[in-house]
């Protein structure tokens, strides 16, 4: 399947291929394994696999966000490494989201440094660099009605904490970024919202010529491309042997606290007969 707009883009596709790279020699599971529930996933590769879970769930997300909104996803920049997990146009301006993992973290932004579980981060200057690079490619095109707005979002903090709004970036919990983005004040209008939709939605503006047909090497042979809509087929299926696994050990760690715990008990009456 090949694919004209840029929005069709499957969300997590960047991290699924990077996902795929580092697993594909990676040792088949034994029953052995699978009954216990051995995880699938590569050391190298867990991170990756974080990154396109938490991409394709905020995906959902901003799926749901109403006309006139229009996202992009997995937006490649041109510059390695780097790329526009999720690339919002609407009502609210031009916003680049960053999407980082907290989960369970304290993230804080004190004097316009931000800190994770009292560690600094550069994800500002990150999310900066990112939104600087959009307003680069629209400027070839366009002049900018509004300027680009980088966010960055984090998965499942424990809170967050802004005790200084930093100048450019806006640091949002992810569960709550639809909500967010429909409560900004109104700063770009339907007709230069087109216009931007137009400019982004384009292939040929981030140097993509084929959305959905062959994307990245990702199998042995450095030669053999893979469609996209193949990728993410195969990044669901490793998910579904992801999820297999936790729910595999899930099961045993609960059949071991069952055993602690009713073994004593049965036990009860035959320690009662030899007191008596």
């Amino acid at each position: 399947m090949t694919f004209t707009l840029m929005r069709h883009r499957s969300a997590g596709l960047a991290a699924a291929i990077e996902v795929l790279r580092l697993q594909r020699d990676a040792p088949a599971r034994l029953l052995f394994g699978r009954v216990f529930g051995r995880s699938t996933l590569t050391h190298e590769a867990e991170a990756w696999y974080r990154q396109a879970t938490a991409e394709i769930g905020v995906g959902e997300t901003l799926a749901r966000l109403p006309t006139p909104w229009t996202v992009l996803h997995s937006v490649p920049t041109g510059i390695a490494g780097h790329q526009v997990d999720h690339l919002v146009i609407g009502p609210g301006g031009i916003l680049t989201v960053v999407l980082r993992h907290g989960t369970g973290d304290d993230i804080s932004v004190p004097d316009g440094v931000l800190v994770v579980d009292g560690s600094a981060r550069s994800y500002l200057a990150e999310a900066e660099g990112v939104a600087r690079r959009v307003s680069e490619v629209i400027l070839t095109r366009m002049p900018l009605a509004t300027p680009v707005r980088p966010v960055l979002a984090f998965v499942e903090p424990r809170v967050i904490t802004i005790r200084e709004k930093t100048a450019c970036v806006d640091v949002v919990d992810a569960g709550e970024l639809g909500g967010w983005l429909q409560a900004l004040p109104p700063v770009l209008g339907e007709a230069d919202a087109r216009q931007v939709v137009a400019v982004l939605d384009s292939p040929t503006t981030w140097d993509v010529t084929d959305i959905g047909g062959r994307v990245e090497p990702i199998d042995a042979d450095p030669g053999t491309c893979v469609p996209a809509d193949e990728i993410m087929a195969r990044f669901r299926a490793l998910d579904a042997d992801v999820q297999a696994a936790i729910t595999a050990r899930t099961g045993w760690r609960v059949a071991g606290y069952a055993a602690l715990v009713v073994g004593p008990i049965a036990a009860l009456p035959y320690l009662l007969d030899r007191v008596r």
